[in-house]
């Protein structure tokens, strides 16, 4: 699958989820609609992760056991995991008394959260390019609302 194919499927799945997740506010918990939508993912993207492991004909086991292969690494996702669960459940929350354009507007602030969270638990320093890249990125959806 390349890359360009997985930024678009990204970039439609995150643009209409705030619309949809706006619509599903009057029926649903902020719990339950941030568990509809990591199963979602989920059910999308785990079939676009076992086609990349097969084209490059990895063992698909191995690959599962790599990825739960410490405790450490179990806790890093928890971690970030935990802090994005959080996040999209005040976002939905904030969708109450506000609107999708505005918590999508939001959203974008999770790709600099994420560039927080592995610098101090992961100890790893995103390319000075990328960053510069989600401040603009963030900055020009800003000017939207």
């Amino acid at each position: 699958m390349s890359a360009l194919f997985t930024q678009l499927l990204w970039a439609w799945l995150m643009a209409s989820s705030f619309i949809v997740s706006g619509h599903m506010v009057e029926f649903a918990s902020p719990v339950a609609t941030s568990a509809f939508r990591f199963v979602l993912a989920t059910l999308i993207m785990l079939p676009a992760l076992l086609f990349r492991w097969q084209r490059a004909k990895l063992n698909k086991m191995e690959q599962f056991k790599a990825l739960f292969a410490s405790r450490q690494r179990l806790f890093h996702y928890t971690v970030i995991s935990g802090a994005l669960v959080g996040f999209f459940i005040g976002l939905f929350v904030a969708l109450q008394s506000t609107t999708p354009l505005n918590t999508s507007v939001l959203y974008t602030l999770v790709p600099l959260i994420g560039v927080v969270i592995t610098r101090v638990w992961l100890k790893e320093i995103a390319p000075l390019w990328r960053v510069v890249g989600f401040v603009l990125g963030s900055m020009g959806a800003m000017t939207v609302m």
